[in-house]
């Protein structure tokens, strides 16, 4: 059933998610001035400008955007959302409001609970649809790089990252979702 559903779901998603993500990184690649606006300001009889540059801070999410949660299986298996295949399924809740608000350039970290080690995912490029649906394509940093795809939608995340040592899938409703390793 998971084949299944990775053979419908994942992979054309996937495959979708890296020919735009190659479309949008060839099309912002261009280096970019960082720009200035001049304010001139009166004091006395002479006038004096003062600039402010208008470029964003890049942001940098040191804690995890997901946590390990008993919560989370209980308010899956009452919805009746589990996931179909249980083995090496870590539930967890995730930080959607953080997720939300991040932009090219800034990067989060992502707990896998499956391994010791926390993946730090730098955003390459976002994808907002006309229906609000958000994708999130970030660079995992690690020894190799990999990717990460992370899609917003209606309140809901789904998504699977590589990472060196496995492929790991996630899913939430609301908050409350799960990882699995592949």
């Amino acid at each position: 059933m998971n084949r299944t559903i990775a053979l419908i779901f994942i992979i054309p998603l996937g495959i979708f998610a890296i020919n735009e993500w190659y479309l949008r990184v060839n099309e912002i690649r261009q280096p970019t001035q960082p720009t200035t606006i001049t304010i001139a300001t009166k004091t006395s009889n002479t006038e004096q400008p003062h600039q402010e540059p208008t470029i964003a801070p890049v942001l940098h999410v040191a804690t995890p955007i997901n946590y390990v949660s008993d919560a989370s299986q209980q308010h899956l298996y009452n919805t009746g959302a589990l996931p179909e295949r249980l083995i090496d399924t870590v539930f967890i809740e995730f930080e959607l409001d953080t997720l939300k608000s991040l932009q090219p350039g800034d990067s989060f970290v992502l707990l896998i609970p499956h391994t010791v080690e926390n993946y730090t995912v730098e955003i390459i490029d976002i994808i907002e649809a006309s229906n609000g649906d958000r994708s999130i394509f970030g660079k995992v940093n690690s020894p190799l790089d990999h990717q990460a795809v992370f899609t917003l939608s209606n309140n809901n995340l789904s998504g699977q990252l590589s990472a060196a040592n496995a492929d790991y899938i996630f899913a939430s409703s609301g908050q409350f979702g799960w990882i699995s390793k592949l």
